[in-house]
């Protein structure tokens, strides 16, 4: 999640569902199913803040916070009012959180290997896989991406920028659509891409693999399998690993 989503989640969180609690005397009791459906929504929202570490202390207010928000005796306006400092407070711990995040997929991918005799299909409909297209090669850098995200759109130009650069430096560019055949090939022939243009198998099963929940996201993958590179395609990490296997 990241930083604005986040802010806009924690007003949701003590605004849009205020007065829940306040309605109890006109509800005492809730059935065995709804009470098993109020107890996973209150986890996923525990999950959420998690990550971030709150000790007992800070824990005992969050959830006093929580609890006046739910029963409505904290309106939209004064946390409103509070949003600069609730930013100033909660940004040094995401940024922990992500770089903690960031520490275990790492560890997690240096185990993974990608299955490089996967069929995949391309937006033209014919068959190939990750192994053939990386023969001889460095690597395959995998551009995952949809029609509907914008900042994926944006990027485009910038994916073709790398085709041209890395191509004849031995890493070869691929774009991954993940919705259907037919959105990449639209955008292919309206863009005139040239370049590896590929449509990730149903279920997505190298989404689920590389534990891919944002797009854009690229992928530098080995051609045995392994992966390099897992992250946002202008991260400055992209740059250096690439400059490992000796392309600037």
């Amino acid at each position: 999640m990241n930083n604005s989503c986040f802010f806009v989640f924690l007003s949701f969180l003590f605004c849009l569902v205020g007065g829940l609690l306040a309605k109890e005397d006109k509800a005492a009791s809730v059935s065995k199913e709804d009470a098993e459906v109020l107890e996973a929504l209150g986890a996923s929202v525990g999950t959420n803040f998690y990550k971030f570490g709150f000790d007992d202390t800070e824990l005992k207010f969050f959830l006093k916070g929580l609890r006046k928000g739910l029963t409505g005796e904290v309106k939209e306006e004064d946390v409103r009012s509070m949003g600069p400092r609730i930013q100033a407070f909660m940004r040094p711990r995401m940024e922990a959180a992500q770089a903690r995040e960031r520490e275990e997929e790492k560890k997690l991918m240096a185990n993974l290997r990608v299955p490089m005799d996967l069929e995949i299909q391309t937006s033209g409909g014919q068959q190939t896989t990750l192994g053939d297209l990386v023969k001889g090669k460095k690597g395959v850098l995998l551009d995952f991406w949809a029609s509907w995200c914008g900042p994926c759109m944006s990027l485009m130009p910038e994916l073709e920028k790398k085709a041209k650069k890395l191509g004849p430096k031995g890493i070869v560019v691929a774009g991954m659509n993940t919705e259907n055949a037919g959105e990449a090939e639209s955008v292919r022939k309206k863009r005139k891409i040239e370049f590896s243009w590929l449509v990730e198998p149903n279920g997505r099963p190298l989404s689920q693999m590389l534990k891919i929940n944002s797009i854009p996201r690229m992928i530098l993958v080995a051609p045995d399998g392994k992966v390099l590179f897992n992250g946002h395609p202008m991260d400055d990490e992209l740059v250096s690993t690439l400059s490992e296997l000796g392309v600037k």
